[in-house]
């Protein structure tokens, strides 16, 4: 019990009274009290013991507590300090409801009082409290000294220690009383609730209220967003959920460029494209054939061409798909659910490439899953048969393909093309960008009839299906080159600044985010300008990036206006930079550049001072086998060695020159903060580039 006294008479009174009855009287004792002299007193009951504090002085305000253990015993406290303790013992209770009465023992003046001189108390009393434990003596010691919202203990309006009321709002787990306590969690049932996609406020990295982000539902129009997949209609238009039109400086809808292609105008030279008609100049990236592309944005809608599937047995679309936004088709093999189709498409005497990304759920040796089929007859050379075989990648005309020599795992993102070759009849398989078998068939393809199916194999009257996700399928009818296939499959991003300010110029059209960023000549065209404290750029979406030890690299021009630390690279799961989080590129406080890896300990690179109003280039690389790489000017400056690398494993985001909110995650040596100067040309891989290919991005 803790309280602040100030008497205005002398002797004896009553100052807490014990009772089960209202009266004061029943099972009753005195624990709180003056003697005839005086002397606070406090009383523990059976065995009878007290212990006896000094003489209070009238008109002073004095603070008394008592606190009880049964190790400990009964202890008084006058202004903070022990006067003393009974030491280890009992304390007798009558096992019902207690009363307790302040300042007088009313009808129970005959009541257990040991030493304390019943009867009325005269002057004033403040703050009772009762605690059902025993506190510390820096706690009580704390109750002495004015409240504040630091002193490690639950006073004034605080609903839980040191928060909410007038103190800073309570973290998830805390007591509170009104959703104002919270730390931008409702109270529920006098608890901080965790974030939800549903409780009316904007948290949980969700852009606007419940909606957007990694964790919750798109948005509908209206709506804050940070990049299309935040949307449900998938068009951010300058951070707010729009209809695509021709005219709102992004790339979305079926635009093939920003505001072009499509069912918009035509683009103009040297913007991109993906059919003749989408040009002034009707020049398309192979212009012997067709392309076709099926996104998998809950549908099975090819967007280039018209070959439009449908689902077979109900499948389902699940978000965010590979590229961290939109969704990916999700086929359950126990269901004999696929894509059908049914319009033929004809792959006699041609050259086609099919690549798709593939997710499996399950596989086992001897069991075939569909991908990419086609069936005519169960004869050599008249199906069509781009599948799973077992646990490795397999293209076959029926009798005559190849087979991966890569075993595939469940639970993992991959990257798989097809590719063959007309001229030279060479069938080749590539996995993650890399060849994964070749070989040349005996003759070209020859079916003519049957439609295409996606996620299963059709072999006569025997089915296999598909289990797990399949997202970004592509038929192009040519040979594509290893180089564009390793782009494809491992070039996560490519930020070049130079067509608009937010534009993704690599395969996965990742959107960015300028917050006080302006363009601004670059080493390479045009770069971003970085000179405000706030400014920062964006990027969401990385999802093999947010893989435990999954390698990686990145690579940037960097111009810096300014000395010592700052912020390069950030790396979090929240758009405010917090959450898991760590800085895996900065500047150290003398301006050294910096590389970090993050595996239960952290581990970097420290690279030279850069010298300001020049252009570097820098790169880091990533391999569970050789660790993080540091390179300046396409010249490696160190490398940690062999390293894991921890990772959320949820969808990734970057953002560039600065930290947000996220000043507090592990940055090791890195002084986390504002960067300023200009940066150019960020490339994001999903695999560790060589000496040689970093060497080449710093010499362009």
């Amino acid at each position: 019990m803790s309280l602040w006294i100030q008497r205005t008479s002398t002797g004896g009174g009553t100052l807490v009274h014990y009772s089960v009855q209202t009266d004061g009287q029943g099972w009753c004792t005195v624990p709180i009290g003056f003697s005839s002299a005086g002397n606070i007193i406090a009383t523990v009951w059976y065995p009878n013991n007290q212990v006896t504090g000094p003489v209070l002085s009238a008109n002073t305000w004095t603070h008394i507590a008592t606190t009880y253990s049964q190790t400990r015993g009964l202890t008084l406290y006058v202004n903070g300090v022990s006067i003393g303790s009974t030491s280890a013992q009992h304390n007798d209770a009558p096992g019902t409801p207690v009363i307790l009465t302040l300042g007088n023992s009313l009808g129970g003046g005959g009541c257990s009082s040991q030493s304390i001189a019943t009867g009325p108390f005269y002057g004033y009393l403040d703050e009772f409290r009762v605690y059902s434990r025993e506190l510390s003596a820096r706690e009580v010691s704390a109750l002495t000294k004015d409240k504040t919202c630091s002193d490690g203990i639950m006073n004034g309006d605080e609903t839980d220690i040191d928060c909410g009321g007038s103190c800073l709002t309570c973290a998830v787990g805390k007591n509170c009383t009104l959703t104002k306590d919270c730390d931008n969690v409702q109270c529920v049932n006098n608890i901080c609730a965790s974030a939800t996609c549903n409780d009316t406020i904007k948290n949980n990295g969700e852009t606007d209220v419940d909606c957007g982000g990694s964790n919750c539902s798109p948005c509908g129009n209206g709506k804050a967003c940070s990049s299309a997949g935040d949307c449900a209609i998938k068009s951010c238009v300058h951070g707010t959920c729009k209809d695509p039109t021709c005219s709102d400086g992004i790339m979305n809808g079926n635009e093939t460029d920003i505001d072009c292609g499509g069912s918009c105008p035509v683009c103009g030279v040297y913007q991109m494209c993906k059919v003749g008609l989408d040009c002034t100049t009707g020049s398309v990236v192979y212009s012997n054939g067709t392309y076709s592309f099926w996104p998998m944005e809950n549908n099975a809608i090819d967007i280039i061409s018209g070959l439009n599937g449908t689902g077979v047995r109900s499948p389902t679309y699940v978000t965010p798909g590979v590229t961290g936004s939109g969704y990916a088709l999700k086929l359950i093999r126990n269901s004999y659910q696929y894509i059908n189709i049914p319009t033929f498409k004809s792959f006699v005497n041609t050259s086609f490439t099919v690549e798709m990304w593939i997710y499996p759920t399950s596989l086992s040796n001897g069991n075939y899953y569909g991908l990419f089929t086609q069936y005519d007859t169960s004869s050599t050379d008249h199906s069509l048969h781009m599948m799973i075989r077992g646990v490795q990648l397999t293209l076959d005309f029926y009798g005559d393909g190849v087979t991966g020599v890569t075993s595939l795992a469940t639970y993992t993102w991959y990257h798989a093309a097809f590719v063959y070759d007309y001229p030279s009849k060479t069938q080749t398989i590539y996995l993650n960008g890399h060849q994964d078998a070749s070989g040349i068939s005996n003759q070209p393809y020859l079916g003519t009839s049957g439609s295409i199916n996606i996620g299963m194999y059709h072999d006569g009257g025997i089915y296999n299906y598909f289990d797990g996700y399949i997202g970004q399928v592509s038929l192009t009818m040519a040979a594509k080159s290893a180089d564009d296939i390793l782009n494809d499959a491992t070039l996560a991003s490519w930020h070049s600044f130079d067509c608009e300010i937010t534009y993704d110029s690599g395969p996965n059209k990742r959107q960015g985010k300028a917050i006080g960023v302006t363009l601004a000549p670059g080493k390479v065209n045009q770069g971003l300008n970085f000179s405000l404290s706030s400014s920062y750029y964006q990027i969401s979406g990385y999802v093999l990036l947010g893989v435990y030890s999954r390698s990686y690299s990145m690579s940037l021009w960097v111009q810096r206006t300014s000395t010592g630390g700052g912020t390069l690279v950030h790396y979090s799961v929240q758009t405010d930079g917090q959450g898991w989080c760590i800085v895996p590129i900065g500047f150290s406080s003398a301006g050294n550049i910096t590389a970090t890896v993050w595996s239960g300990p952290g581990y970097e690179v420290t690279g030279p001072v850069l010298s300001v109003n020049m252009w570097t280039h820098i790169a880091t690389t990533y391999s569970q086998t050789h660790g993080v790489t540091l390179y300046v000017n396409g010249v490696s400056v160190g490398s940690t060695g062999a390293r894991d690398n921890g990772a959320p494993g949820t969808v990734i985001i970057l953002t560039l020159g600065n930290s947000i909110s996220g000043s507090w995650c592990n940055s090791q040596s890195i002084v986390t903060g504002p960067f300023y100067g200009y940066l150019d040309e960020f490339r994001v891989y999903s695999r560790e580039l060589s000496a040689v290919e970093v060497s080449e991005l710093a010499n362009p």
